[in-house]
């Protein structure tokens, strides 16, 4: 069985001199806490749709999400370039 622990923790510091630590025990996107599709989907087209258009990541995430695992990288780099 394999087991994991992440932790994520960040430490903010404040012009008046104060700081804040902020520690997340298993952070959304480790195996005990996994993101849903539908989060993982909306994430995609955060990080895609600034660069390739709304119309172009929403086909390439339906690609990806119906590829076949034996598809080569290289097979798929049409739809990557902007």
């Amino acid at each position: 069985m394999l087991t994991c622990q992440t932790h994520a923790g960040s430490l903010m510091s404040f012009r008046d001199g104060t700081s804040e630590h902020v520690f997340v025990e298993d952070p959304i996107g480790t195996l005990a806490n996994p993101m849903s599709e539908n989060d993982q989907d909306a994430k995609f087209m955060e990080l895609t749709a600034g660069v390739l258009g709304n119309e172009r990541a929403r086909a390439l995430l339906a690609m990806l999400r119906n590829m076949d695992l034996r598809t080569k990288a290289a097979d798929l780099t049409g739809m990557f370039t902007a």
